[in-house]
């Protein structure tokens, strides 16, 4: 999600776009990573740690305004599934944000691993200092309601005296939220 965040945000954002959402190709071992994700990966490794690449990464790339992780723990996000073959009905539990979504797969829920993760301080104090919260667009089991999993985010923005807006996206998402109404979502 940083690496689209910086996209919508970056001063240049065609090629911004166009940079970080290329996949590798070919038969080594960069194949199907994007270049964002080692983007920011590489930023990591020479800052230090995860906080400082974001902000650096956004002054590097000119990106207007702030992006703000909602915890700086290392989360796996999981689900609990709905597996159809035939007439058969499997629940299965998946880990990974790539390996949620799928066809015919029906999501039960979502939750991080470990529980109790704490969030990030400066995304605290950014909901509870906004003037509007908005919640969306973007992928709803695996980009929105993972934030919402952080009891603490959940929180602030229940006590938040900000006016709160959701912005459903216009489609919807195959192995996600096919069928969906903006109600539904």
């Amino acid at each position: 999600d940083f690496r689209n965040c910086i996209v919508a945000l970056a001063d240049d954002e065609s090629m911004v776009t166009r940079l970080f959402q290329y996949r590798f190709s070919g038969d080594d071992e960069l194949v199907g990573h994007s270049f964002g994700n080692l983007f920011i990966a590489a930023m990591t490794g020479i800052t230090g740690n995860f906080e400082r690449a974001v902000l650096e990464s956004s002054r590097v790339l000119a990106v207007r305004g702030q992006i703000l992780p909602s915890t700086l723990e290392n989360v796996t996000l999981c689900a609990e599934v709905v597996e159809k073959g035939g007439d058969d009905e499997c629940i299965c539990q998946v880990e990974g944000e790539s390996q949620i979504p799928r066809p015919g797969r029906i999501i039960q829920r979502v939750y991080l691993k470990p529980d109790g993760v704490r969030a990030y301080p400066g995304a605290l104090r950014a909901i509870l200092d906004a003037d509007l919260i908005v919640i969306g667009p973007g992928s709803l089991y695996t980009s929105i309601i993972p934030n919402l999993l952080i009891e603490e985010i959940v929180q602030a923005i229940q006590v938040a005296p900000a006016p709160k807006v959701y912005i459903s996206n216009v489609a919807t998402q195959l192995g996600e939220t096919e069928g969906f109404s903006v109600e539904k979502h």
